[in-house]
Protein backbone atom coordinates (compact mmCIF):
# COMPACT_ATOMS: atom_id res chain seq x y z
CA UNK A 1 0.00 0.00 0.00
CA UNK A 2 1.50 3.41 -1.39
CA UNK A 3 1.74 6.08 1.15
CA UNK A 4 0.89 9.58 0.14
CA UNK A 5 2.60 12.38 2.60
CA UNK A 6 2.39 15.92 1.80
CA UNK A 7 5.05 18.28 3.16
CA UNK A 8 4.08 21.50 4.72
CA UNK A 9 8.00 22.93 4.55
CA UNK A 10 6.46 26.34 5.41
CA UNK A 11 4.63 25.41 8.88
CA UNK A 12 6.09 26.12 12.67
CA UNK A 13 4.08 24.40 14.89
CA UNK A 14 4.89 25.26 18.76
CA UNK A 15 3.92 23.62 21.81
CA UNK A 16 0.61 23.82 23.87
CA UNK A 17 -0.78 22.84 27.01
CA UNK A 18 -2.91 19.69 28.00
CA UNK A 19 -6.45 19.76 28.11
CA UNK A 20 -6.37 23.40 27.29
CA UNK A 21 -10.01 24.98 26.27
CA UNK A 22 -9.48 24.19 22.04
CA UNK A 23 -7.85 26.92 20.10
CA UNK A 24 -8.61 25.13 16.79
CA UNK A 25 -11.67 25.70 15.24
CA UNK A 26 -14.17 22.84 14.87
CA UNK A 27 -12.51 20.69 17.87
CA UNK A 28 -14.86 20.08 20.62
CA UNK A 29 -14.34 18.34 23.78
CA UNK A 30 -17.59 17.71 25.43
CA UNK A 31 -17.87 15.72 29.15
CA UNK A 32 -19.20 11.65 28.72
CA UNK A 33 -20.95 9.86 31.47
CA UNK A 34 -20.41 6.62 33.05
CA UNK A 35 -22.71 4.75 35.16
CA UNK A 36 -21.03 2.49 37.80
CA UNK A 37 -22.14 0.30 40.68
CA UNK A 38 -20.94 -3.16 42.20
CA UNK A 39 -21.55 -5.26 39.17
CA UNK A 40 -19.35 -2.94 36.67
CA UNK A 41 -20.11 0.08 34.64
CA UNK A 42 -21.75 1.52 31.49
CA UNK A 43 -19.81 4.38 29.34
CA UNK A 44 -21.71 6.62 26.80
CA UNK A 45 -20.33 8.04 24.04
CA UNK A 46 -22.69 9.62 21.66
CA UNK A 47 -26.72 9.35 22.32
CA UNK A 48 -28.56 11.01 18.91
CA UNK A 49 -26.45 11.14 16.15
CA UNK A 50 -28.53 13.85 14.79
CA UNK A 51 -28.35 16.42 17.36
CA UNK A 52 -26.06 19.20 17.40
CA UNK A 53 -24.27 20.65 20.42
CA UNK A 54 -21.31 21.10 22.12
CA UNK A 55 -19.79 24.96 23.20
CA UNK A 56 -23.14 26.42 21.56
CA UNK A 57 -23.54 24.35 18.28
CA UNK A 58 -20.61 21.62 17.61
CA UNK A 59 -21.41 19.35 14.55
CA UNK A 60 -23.59 16.76 13.35
CA UNK A 61 -23.04 13.64 15.04
CA UNK A 62 -23.46 11.58 11.74
CA UNK A 63 -21.65 8.48 11.83
CA UNK A 64 -21.35 5.77 9.38
CA UNK A 65 -18.41 3.69 11.24
CA UNK A 66 -17.18 2.97 14.47
CA UNK A 67 -13.70 1.53 15.46
CA UNK A 68 -11.22 0.74 17.73
CA UNK A 69 -7.56 1.16 18.09
CA UNK A 70 -5.29 0.42 20.54
CA UNK A 71 -1.99 1.92 21.13
CA UNK A 72 1.03 -0.12 23.10
CA UNK A 73 3.04 1.29 25.56
CA UNK A 74 6.26 3.44 23.89
CA UNK A 75 4.51 3.76 20.57
CA UNK A 76 2.93 6.88 18.83
CA UNK A 77 0.36 7.07 16.26
CA UNK A 78 0.94 10.04 14.08
CA UNK A 79 0.24 12.08 12.13
CA UNK A 80 -2.72 11.35 10.45
CA UNK A 81 -4.61 13.64 8.62
CA UNK A 82 -8.32 13.23 6.78
CA UNK A 83 -9.72 15.02 4.20
CA UNK A 84 -13.19 14.01 4.81
CA UNK A 85 -13.76 12.73 7.84
CA UNK A 86 -14.85 13.59 11.32
CA UNK A 87 -13.23 12.04 13.74
CA UNK A 88 -15.24 11.56 17.89
CA UNK A 89 -12.50 10.26 19.86
CA UNK A 90 -13.27 8.34 23.08
CA UNK A 91 -10.44 6.70 25.25
CA UNK A 92 -12.54 3.11 26.12
CA UNK A 93 -9.26 1.72 28.17
CA UNK A 94 -6.53 3.10 29.88
CA UNK A 95 -4.97 6.41 29.36
CA UNK A 96 -4.09 8.47 25.94
CA UNK A 97 -2.40 11.40 24.77
CA UNK A 98 -3.91 13.28 21.82
CA UNK A 99 -2.12 15.52 20.10
CA UNK A 100 -3.31 17.68 17.61
CA UNK A 101 -2.17 20.40 15.05
CA UNK A 102 -4.28 22.64 12.60
CA UNK A 103 -2.62 22.14 8.95
CA UNK A 104 -6.22 24.00 7.38
CA UNK A 105 -5.83 27.50 5.75
CA UNK A 106 -7.64 30.07 7.95
CA UNK A 107 -7.23 31.54 11.43
CA UNK A 108 -6.48 28.61 13.57
CA UNK A 109 -3.76 27.19 10.92
CA UNK A 110 -0.31 26.04 12.91
CA UNK A 111 -2.38 25.87 16.30
CA UNK A 112 -1.63 22.68 18.05
CA UNK A 113 -3.41 20.99 21.06
CA UNK A 114 -2.62 18.27 23.52
CA UNK A 115 -5.50 16.45 24.93
CA UNK A 116 -5.84 13.53 27.98
CA UNK A 117 -8.37 11.29 27.80
CA UNK A 118 -9.23 8.24 30.00
CA UNK A 119 -12.10 6.28 31.89
CA UNK A 120 -11.71 8.46 35.25
CA UNK A 121 -11.51 11.95 35.65
CA UNK A 122 -10.95 12.45 31.46
CA UNK A 123 -13.92 10.26 30.07
CA UNK A 124 -14.53 12.95 27.14
CA UNK A 125 -15.99 13.11 23.95
CA UNK A 126 -13.24 14.57 21.38
CA UNK A 127 -14.19 15.91 18.31
CA UNK A 128 -11.42 16.45 15.07
CA UNK A 129 -12.94 17.79 12.16
CA UNK A 130 -11.43 17.05 8.81
CA UNK A 131 -8.08 18.88 7.86
CA UNK A 132 -7.28 19.00 11.77
CA UNK A 133 -4.25 16.34 12.01
CA UNK A 134 -3.71 14.04 14.98
CA UNK A 135 -2.09 11.22 16.95
CA UNK A 136 -2.09 9.33 20.16
CA UNK A 137 -0.16 7.45 22.42
CA UNK A 138 -0.79 5.82 25.77
CA UNK A 139 0.41 7.52 28.82
CA UNK A 140 1.86 4.99 31.08
CA UNK A 141 3.59 1.08 30.98
CA UNK A 142 0.03 -0.51 29.78
CA UNK A 143 -2.23 -0.32 26.44
CA UNK A 144 -4.44 2.09 25.75
CA UNK A 145 -7.89 1.51 23.70
CA UNK A 146 -9.81 4.76 21.65
CA UNK A 147 -13.29 4.32 20.06
CA UNK A 148 -13.95 6.70 16.78
CA UNK A 149 -17.41 7.24 16.07
CA UNK A 150 -16.42 8.50 12.38
CA UNK A 151 -18.64 10.10 9.99
CA UNK A 152 -17.44 8.65 7.02
CA UNK A 153 -16.59 4.77 5.92
CA UNK A 154 -12.32 4.82 6.50
CA UNK A 155 -10.99 4.95 2.92
CA UNK A 156 -7.47 5.33 2.33
CA UNK A 157 -7.98 7.86 -0.16
CA UNK A 158 -9.28 10.10 2.51
CA UNK A 159 -5.97 10.02 4.66
CA UNK A 160 -2.60 11.38 4.60
CA UNK A 161 0.18 10.25 7.09
CA UNK A 162 3.73 12.42 8.46
CA UNK A 163 6.10 10.07 10.83
CA UNK A 164 5.89 11.85 14.08
CA UNK A 165 9.98 12.77 14.14
CA UNK A 166 9.65 14.45 10.33
CA UNK A 167 8.52 18.14 9.48
CA UNK A 168 6.66 20.11 9.70
CA UNK A 169 4.99 19.29 12.89
CA UNK A 170 7.42 20.29 15.84
CA UNK A 171 5.27 18.47 19.05
CA UNK A 172 6.87 16.29 21.97
CA UNK A 173 5.30 13.03 22.52
CA UNK A 174 7.84 11.90 25.05
CA UNK A 175 10.07 9.04 25.03
CA UNK A 176 8.88 6.52 22.23
CA UNK A 177 10.19 3.32 20.59
CA UNK A 178 7.74 3.32 17.50
CA UNK A 179 6.16 5.15 15.86
CA UNK A 180 3.96 5.68 12.22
Amino acid sequence: MEQKVKIYSHVIIGQSEINPKPNIDGVYVADLKIFTDERGSVMKMIEDTEKTYLYGGGISRRVEEIYFSTVNPGVVKAWHGHKKMTLNYACVLGEVMIGLCDLRVGKTFGNTMRIHLDTIDNYKLLTVPPGVWNGYRSMNDKPAMIANAASLVYSDDDIERIHPRDLPIFFDWGPYEVAG
